[in-house]
């Protein structure tokens, strides 16, 4: 009786895990309104600088390759797998546990 109560349990958290997996999504957040600053004074006109030195001719350099960064690939993983796991592993130490109580007792 208390094996088929431990499936039970078992089955019930397993269940629980997968349905909550998604995330929740927020309701969306009430707009406050926000004072707006004063506006600046104006900026008086830049003075005209000196016209700058004429540059010197670049070097003949060889460009080196760019490289692309790698592509962004999507988030497509579900956590079934890590839930499957931990229930194999609640059954072997469950296994495990009943083999030490039947050579202790």
């Amino acid at each position: 009786m208390s094996r088929i109560l431990m499936l039970f349990a078992l089955i019930t958290l397993l269940a629980t895990a997968c349905a909550t997996s998604q995330p929740e999504t927020e309701p969306p957040a009430e707009e406050t309104p926000v004072a707006q600053p004063a506006p600046a004074p104006p900026e008086p006109p830049p003075v005209p600088a000196a016209p700058p030195p004429p540059a010197a001719p670049a070097p003949d350099l060889v460009s080196e390759p760019v490289i692309a960064p790698p592509p962004v690939l999507p988030q497509t993983a579900s956590q079934l797998p890590l839930v499957g796991l931990a229930g194999l592993g609640s059954i072997g130490l469950g296994g495990v546990v009943r083999a030490l109580r039947r050579r202790l007792l």
